[in-house]
């Protein structure tokens, strides 16, 4: 076992857990450790020091991390987003597996819920669909 994600209880990790790798071999993935939300976005070097949520929610609050999808070396995923002051709804999410290297992608801004649903990566663009002002459409991002 790499870390006790949730000491105490049967596991901190899903049976059906999902998760991706960055190019520098990061496993970003979600678990729930008890303390950062129900399920939120984990990262791990392989190591027990390595392995720490990106609490994408801050607080006790779920991101409900998902479509994990390696993309240009980093990871892109689907999250409900709160930064401790602005409650972004469900948006993208790309990140190298540190705090400071973890963007949100807003394409509706405000505490509209773009809902993205990544459909893959292509060279180096990120496809998905996600809700803006006009509605449901593709978008695309390097």
């Amino acid at each position: 076992m790499v870390k006790d994600i949730n000491p105490g209880s049967s596991s901190g990790v899903s049976d059906n857990s999902y998760g991706a790798l960055t190019a520098d071999g990061k496993l970003i993935f979600y678990a729930s450790d008890g303390v950062t939300g129900y399920y939120e976005a984990f990262v791990s070097d392989g190591t027990e020091a390595g392995t720490f949520s990106l609490d994408l929610y801050k607080g006790s609050s779920s991101s409900y991390p998902d479509h994990f999808t390696s993309f240009n070396g980093k990871v892109a995923l689907s999250a409900y987003t709160y930064d401790g002051t602005n409650n972004t709804g469900r948006e993208l999410v790309i990140t190298d597996g540190t705090t400071a290297g973890t963007k949100v992608l807003d394409v509706y801004a405000g505490d509209n819920s773009s809902n993205p649903t990544i459909l893959g990566a292509v060279g180096d663009q990120l496809y998905f669909t996600a809700t803006d002002a006009n509605g449901l459409g593709l978008f695309t991002t390097d």
